[in-house]
């Protein structure tokens, strides 16, 4: 967890909707860069293998980010409250 990290984005729309969590439009503060900001909602993860899962397409991204044909991934975070991964 690295704090103050959510407070580096302005979140935008919202883009896309999932079972889990959803997706904004997000800007970073210093740069002005446009970025996706996918949000998950823990509290409606009520079996801890679907958290695990989230974890892992988070580093399956992360490995992904050099590959020309996937988005690039920046950088994954846990906000203080216990409700909502980013």
């Amino acid at each position: 967890h690295r704090r103050g990290l959510p407070d580096m984005y302005t979140f935008g729309k919202v883009i896309g909707v999932g079972s889990f969590g959803t997706v904004r439009i997000g800007y970073h503060k210093l740069t002005g860069q446009k970025v996706a900001i996918k949000t998950y909602e823990r509290a409606k993860m009520k079996d801890p293998q679907q958290w695990k899962r989230v974890q892992q397409e988070a580093r399956v991204m992360e490995k992904l980010s050099d590959c020309a044909l996937v988005c690039r991934y920046f950088e994954a975070f846990e906000t203080s409250s216990p409700r909502r991964a980013h």
